[in-house]
This record gives C-alpha cells, structure tokens and sequence, in this order.
C-alpha cells in the first residue's frame, strides 16, 4: 500500500536541500514504522539528516471509567528526534505546538552535498523551520475536500494582485534652539546657544571664525591653483625637495623625508604656519641647519625654477628671511654689500687683513714627566735597514773538480 504524504516545496542553500513533509499517524506506535516508510520514498533516499516530531491524541490509559468527563479520557501524546542535528526535533515539536496541529508525523529532511556540512552554520534551524511550515501549509490545502479546494482556488484568482505599500518618506525631525538656530535631522543650522558656562564667566572667548587660518599663500606670490599643483607631486625632483626641507625646517617639522614634507604641505595648517613665519621668531640653531642643507646642495633661484615656479617662489622666501635675520642679528645688510662692493669699509678691512702676518705654528710643548710629549715633535723619515733583500752579493767563483 502506497504511503500517503504531503511534501513542502523544496529549499536550497550552499549546496544544502532542505524539504519537509508531513503524513497522517492514528497512533504513537506507528511513528517508527512510517517515518522508515517514508525514508524509502524517492525525495529522502540521499537524505543525510532527517529530524521528526509528532502529536496524536490517543485514549488514556484509565479511559474505562465512564463516569469521568470527556476531557480526560483522552491524552495528547508528544514526541520528537533530532536526526543527527542537535535541537531540531524541539524546532520541530514547536511549530505542531503553535499550529495546534495532531495525529500527524512531521518530517525535515536535508540533504547536505558539501563536503564541510558546515557551510550554513546557524541558518540551519531557520530553514529547517521555514520547511516545516510549507509542509504543513501544503497539508492543509491537500486535506480539504475538493469542493472546497476550487473555492480556495477561485478566491485566490479574484482577489487582486498586492502591490508593494509605498515606502512613506522619513519624518523630519526639527529642533528648534533659542534665537534662529536649529536642528534638523541631526544637523546643525546655525549657531547653537546651549547652557551658559559659569566656569568661563570673564575669559575673552576665542573667535571661532578665524580658527582655521588663511587657505592661500597669495601673501608670498604663490596661487591656490599652484600650491594645488605643488601638493599633486608625487615624486620630486632633489632641488625641489631640498627647498621643502629648508621649508619643514623653518616650520619645525622634525620628519623632512619625502613622506613628511608631503604631510606638511597637505597639513590644514600649513599656509597658516607659513605666513606666521618672521625673522624676528628664528632660533640660531634653524638658521644654522638650513645653511648647511644649502651648503650640502648649493642651489639657485633659476637652477629651482627650472623644476619647479612655487619651489623657486619659496627658494626666494626663504632667502629672503634668513638675509632678514642676518641683517636683525649680525646688523649686516647682504643686499646693501651687494649693491656697493667697493665701499671704503671693505677695502680697509682688506688692506687690514693683507698687512696681518701669517699665523704661527706654535712651538710644541716641553717634556713632561706624566703626559707624553712625543706625539706633538715631527716625525723623523724612516730609517731603512737592509737585511740582505735589497743588496745583490757578488757570488763567489766556482771552481770545480
């Protein structure tokens, strides 16, 4: 005899199948007998899990007694097995709980092809679940009568197709401060004028408009647009790294590698830093390291503008601070001294410095008795000792026999 069921559409995920199923059961000791039945069918021979709850209502055991009320002479009777998937038979048992569901064997079978069985990890309740309830659904469709099932059926053809309610557009949310700020959907429209703060009752309160800084360098000849183009360098060339090195060090970067150079122009604060810079603000210590990388790499303003216009536009920056720290410092003009070279205070230094007489060597030190003094005579010219190498011997005559 063909075994009667109902089967749930079936689900794939990763490889994994799952399909439920649900047969009728008139009593609890047939649940063994049909679920076997049922593993022989077609859709469960490559099962590898198959997990199983029932409930049947039965005669309680004391049933004889007529006189007891009607309610008691029958018993729910539950059981459920997971199937080599821990839990899934209480997932199970749930649903027929929920339904309110009897005299029926439910059946969850998956079939895992992966070789892991581990690829859906906690999906796997969730789909056994789902499996179920389309297997009950389908159960209850194939368990009305068929005058039944064509008024279902035409019901379902003229009722109209549900479309999709329109997702309704969020509610603004607006908060209103006191004055014309306010807020609105978390952003801030104005100034917010929260709790005043007694701490800072008498402090002069910064001004926050000039917080940023100047975004340009037009104060010292060079344009948004080229300082733009000045930061796109990726890789420079070594005069123009040279310049934004004297640059990092008049800025007190302590990385003047590529990497921080490149940092510092794209800082917010750099053009703000640069035009902050004076003579007057220089340690003797910056203007001593920038002289030696110019010394290091001795460069022109056109040897500079042939690689780069904002590099040679800088080179004259900083050219022109430090000949200002030499003149705040020294009180020596460089430009004034370029323009008059043959000025009567130069020449009577020069015909100073020709009439000095050459520095002497000093005599070296006498003898001490602790600290010796030999390291300071001259050396005296090696004395060569011939051992025989380097004078031919006349051989003396060989008489033979």
């Amino acid at each position: 005899m063909a075994l009667a069921f109902s089967a749930g559409a079936a689900t794939k995920v990763r490889k994994n199948t799952f399909q439920g199923f649900v047969v009728p059961l008139k009593g609890s000791g047939d649940v063994a007998r049909l679920v076997q039945d049922l593993r022989q069918q077609r859709p469960l021979r490559n099962a590898t899990h198959v997990a199983y709850a029932y409930r049947v209502i039965e005669l309680a055991p004391d049933a004889a007694d007529a006189d007891a009320p009607v309610v008691e002479l029958f018993n729910v009777v539950e059981g459920s097995n997971d199937g080599a998937t821990f839990g899934a038979g209480d997932k199970l048992l749930r649903v027929l709980q929920r339904w309110d569901v009897h005299n029926v064997v439910l059946v969850v079978s998956r079939t895992d092809a992966s070789y892991s069985g581990q690829l859906i990890g906690a999906e796997t309740y969730k789909l056994i679940v789902e499996s179920a309830k389309l297997a009950l659904e389908q159960f209850a469709v194939d368990s009305l009568e068929p005058a039944e099932a064509a008024k279902l059926a035409i019901t379902e053809m003229e009722q109209p197709p549900q479309l999709m309610p329109r997702r309704a557009a969020p509610a603004k949310t607006t908060i209103q401060y006191e004055g014309t700020s306010k807020m609105v959907d978390g952003v801030l429209h104005g100034t917010k004028k929260g709790r005043p703060n007694h701490f800072m009752v008498g402090r002069p309160v910064p001004n926050q408009s000039d917080e940023s800084g100047p975004r340009t360098l037009e104060a010292i000849g060079i344009s948004k647009e080229e300082l733009t183009t000045l930061r796109a360098v990726r890789m420079p060339p070594k005069e123009l790294h040279t310049v934004l090195v004297c640059v990092a060090l008049l800025l007190n970067v302590k990385d003047v590698t590529w990497t921080g150079c490149r940092d510092m122009l794209h800082a917010s604060s750099f053009c703000a830093k640069v035009l902050d810079v004076s003579a007057d603000k220089l340690t003797a210590r910056q203007v001593h390291c920038i002289r030696a990388v110019l010394s290091d790499a001795p460069l022109t303003p056109d040897t500079v503008r042939r690689v780069s216009s904002v590099g040679a536009t800088l080179f004259a920056w900083v050219l022109k601070l430090l000949d200002a720290y030499d003149e705040a410092h020294l009180g020596l003009s460089l430009a004034e001294a370029a323009e008059s070279p043959s000025s009567g205070h130069n020449d009577s230094l020069l015909e100073l410095a020709v009439q000095l007489d050459p520095p002497q060597q000093p005599p070296p030190p006498k003898t001490h008795a602790v600290i010796p003094t030999d390291l300071f005579t001259p050396a005296k010219p090696p004395k060569i000792v011939d051992h025989g190498r380097l004078v031919k011997h006349p051989r003396a005559p060989y008489y033979g026999a």
